[in-house]
């Protein structure tokens, strides 16, 4: 039989690795040094996770599943929500989650990481965490651009989309620098999900209008 789990320690050791793996990155931070931190026993870790890839993997996915609503939720999946609608929510989930609202601090320094020293668990958190979110988002901008739109032309608009969110967390340093009287308030991040939208919506109209000059020639 096997023996009860305990939420709160299996919380504990996530927050603790969370700051860890925040600060030294996944191959410099010790399973040692995690637990002295949740002042639990490494055997734990095992219990809970199976390993220390587990535990990483674990703690990616609580950074991505943790603040705003998931993504999935957040689009609407019921037909009646127009597209248009849909594709606000996806932005202001976006935008949320880039600012690092409603989350440890550490989830956004862990992501930023990820993105640039990744680690042998990327390939299937992409593959859980991501992948879903990414085919709906095609479906999104395939059902906004109207029919005829190349699957490379449909990446290509949802790359424009989820770059224009991302950009507020990868290049949130170079921006302040860049424009000290720019600040992330609520009114701003309002406008800012606002913007994006009709960006990308007027971008998805003109290649609508432009394969339909383009049908007529």
């Amino acid at each position: 039989m096997s023996e009860p789990q305990h939420p709160e320690t299996k919380a504990r050791l996530l927050h603790a690795a969370g700051e860890c793996f925040a600060e030294k990155g996944y191959h410099r931070a010790s399973l040692r040094e995690i637990c002295r931190l949740a002042d639990l026993n490494v055997a734990m870790v095992k219990y809970y996770f199976g390993d220390k890839a587990g535990l990483y993997a674990a703690v990616l996915e609580h950074c991505h599943q943790c603040g705003p609503p998931r993504f999935v939720q957040e689009m609407g999946k019921t037909p009646p929500t127009p597209p248009e609608v849909r594709l606000r929510q996806f932005v202001r989930a976006m935008v949320a989650r880039a600012r690092g609202e409603d989350r440890p601090a550490w989830c956004g320094r862990i992501l930023n990481r990820e993105l640039v020293e990744p680690t042998e668990v990327r390939a299937e958190f992409v593959r859980r965490e991501i992948a879903p979110v990414s085919s709906l988002l095609l479906a999104l901008v395939q059902e906004l651009a109207g029919p005829g739109l190349s699957r490379r032309e449909t990446i290509r608009c949802a790359l424009s989309i989820v770059g224009q969110c991302l950009h507020h967390r990868v290049a949130a340093g170079n921006i302040a620098l860049l424009y000290p009287d720019y600040a992330y308030t609520a009114a701003e991040l309002d406008a800012l999900v606002e913007h994006i939208t009709a960006f990308s919506l007027a971008g998805l109209a003109a290649l609508r209008r432009a394969r339909a000059a383009s049908s007529r020639e």
